[in-house]
This record gives structure tokens, sequence and C-alpha cells, in this order.
């Protein structure tokens, strides 16, 4: 999100564990996303494949301007979901996989924000054709 704010509703809260889906998505893999309307528009396919989206903290770190978050995504898909090899109709399969996201913060803005996770997991708990 370099060189834009973002707006207050991204505020991450380890106060309750868990991330609500109006509040925070993930980053689907692809490459470089700059600024928050294309965060915006890449967290609107993971809003539209999957529902009853819930991010749980497991643990939290920080280091200077540095943040660690170790959590475990579960969610159950619902719509279509859009991969490089064409879109994965609904199988209405749920699955839990975990992820780790690091951010890198500077003057009050989040300048970095990388996540990693194990797709594979869950396109096999998504019951994904392949």
């Amino acid at each position: 999100m370099t060189g834009t704010t973002p707006p207050p509703n991204l505020a991450i809260s380890t106060r309750t564990k868990r991330f609500s889906t109006r509040t925070w998505r993930p980053l689907p893999p692809g490459g470089a996303i700059k600024g928050y309307k294309e965060f915006q528009a890449q967290n609107q396919v993971f809003a539209t494949a999957f529902s009853d989206m819930r991010f749980e903290i497991v643990r939290s770190f920080t280091d200077g301007d540095t943040a660690i978050i170790e959590g475990v995504f579960t969610a159950r898909h619902t719509g279509l979901m859009p991969t490089p090899v064409g879109e994965i109709p609904p199988t209405g399969s749920s699955g839990s996989v975990p992820f780790a996201c690091f951010f890198q913060v500077r003057d009050g803005c989040c300048v970095s924000h990388r996540v990693y996770g194990d797709n594979m997991a869950m396109l096999a708990q998504m019951g994904a054709p392949g």
C-alpha cells in the first residue's frame, strides 16, 4: 500500500483474536498489489469465493517496524474462485489452513503486507478438481 494511508477499518485488533471479514481479507497469490484500490479488488476475489471466513490469530510478534501474525484461515467455498488455470465452481466444502502475515509499517501506514499460506491444502479441502 505504498504511499496510501489505509482507512481506519483496516486496523488489526489482537484483543479479539479474530479478524472480521468486513475489515480484512487475505490476498491471493499473483504478484504485487499497489494502492488501496488494488488491495480491495484482490480481496473481493476471496469475499466472493468464500463465505463464513474467519481468521484466528494464534500468535503475533512485533519488532521495530515489522509485525508478524500467525493464524488459521477457515472458510466455506460458496462462490466462483478464479485461478490462473480457470475458475473453480463452488463446492460447498469447508476448510482450514495455517497462514502467516508480515506487515511493515512506516509513519503509521502499512507499506508492505505479505501473506504465506498452504494454498494446495485449501484447494484439496475445497474438493477442487485437479
